[in-house]
């Protein structure tokens, strides 16, 4: 009789778990369903992130999107704004910034996207494991075609440092101050990374009397006027202000490696809608999305299967295979945002430029 009773247990038990499951099941299935909103802060101007929410809200019907346009640095300090004080804050934070998208995932605010890796999506694309490109601006060299000719240019970090120091060329080689400039600190920081030789570079850059300038207008306006050579390091959007018909200036990708400089979105680790926040992150990177997103901010998809026209109107010019680098919002990022490490930077740069001792 009590093996009867033990063996009704078990049954009565079986199929109290098999219910318990089937209902769990269920209400996982319907979680997605409970997610009626996304909430995004992004340095975006309306012309792109207008079209993308309504693309968005088209594919996933119910879903309200509140897309609150903001400055790079407003999209960070609101962000840890809302942590500090408790508040419930955006799902993804969408940022050009790449340096402070580095600096949150570092610090574990950032929550990776659990999707398959998308084969079209170039290499470097996943800056990191939760911060995604969804746009490009490669960084290009520049000279002054009146006074180099083309076969002259050093294709190469090596060759450009023994140029340096040639007789026509001495003083002829300008960069941005990257302590007047954050965005010429992270160029070079990223060199640093990719080049086993950065600092001999460097020295022969000093060895050469490499000119700094305040700003990327002013080292431009300098090639442009025939008082430098060459310019090291320029983002393709300022190098087109200067170059084409008329301009004196052109600009072109090196054989070693080029950078590129990317735009970036994370999806909070906070994030009340983590469902819909990794719907938005594969959809942002979509061929129609891309779409909108390359022609609005006038960069570069991060699709490789994508013929739209470049920054430079020219369909997919960009360099081939590892000689593109794609500026990964990592701890190599992140580890010169405090003030010691960045001033240690800029104090042997300057030393080995030979302008402090």
């Amino acid at each position: 009789m009590r093996r009867k009773v033990m063996g009704l247990t078990r049954i009565i038990l079986s199929l109290l778990f098999m219910v318990l499951a089937s209902l769990t099941a269920e209400v996982n299935a319907q979680e997605p369903l409970k997610e009626k909103n996304l909430y995004i802060y992004g340095d975006l101007d309306s012309a792109v992130s207008t079209p993308l929410v309504k693309e968005f809200e088209a594919l996933h019907n119910g879903v309200k999107i509140d897309f609150i346009n903001m400055s790079s640095s407003e999209v960070f300090y609101r962000y840890m704004g809302d942590v500090a004080a408790g508040k419930v804050s955006a799902d993804i934070l969408w940022n050009r910034d790449v340096t402070l998208q580095a600096a949150l995932m570092k610090d574990g605010y950032a929550l990776g996207n659990q999707s398959s890796p998308d084969p079209a999506i170039l290499k470097g694309g996943d800056t990191s494991q939760s911060v995604f490109a969804v746009a490009i601006e490669p960084v290009v060299m520049v000279y002054n075609k009146n006074l180099i000719i083309q076969k002259d240019l050093p294709l190469t970090r090596e060759a450009l440092g023994k140029k340096a120091g040639v007789e026509q060329w001495r003083g002829k080689t300008g960069t941005v101050d990257p302590e007047k400039s954050s965005k010429a600190l992270l160029l070079l920081t990223q060199d640093l990374a990719h080049d086993r030789d950065f600092w001999g570079l460097v020295r022969r850059f000093g060895n050469g009397s490499m000119k700094m300038f305040p700003d990327y207008q002013a080292v431009l306006s300098a090639v442009d006027s025939g008082e430098l050579l060459f310019a090291y390091n320029i983002p393709l959007s300022e190098a087109l202000k200067f170059s084409g018909e008329g301009k004196t200036a052109a600009w072109y990708y090196m054989a070693d490696y080029n950078l590129a400089i990317p735009e970036t979105s994370l999806i909070a680790k906070r994030a009340t809608n983590p469902v819909n926040a990794r719907l938005w992150i594969d959809f942002i990177r979509t061929e129609k999305a891309q779409k909108i997103i390359s022609s609005g901010l006038n960069r570069y998809p991060v699709r490789k299967d994508l013929t739209v026209a470049g920054m430079s109107g020219q369909a997919g010019v960009l360099p081939e295979g590892g000689r593109l680098r794609i500026i990964a919002a990592d701890s190599e990022v992140a580890r010169f945002m405090p003030d010691g490490v960045r001033r240690g930077f800029i104090l042997r740069w300057k030393q080995l430029l030979k302008q402090v001792k």
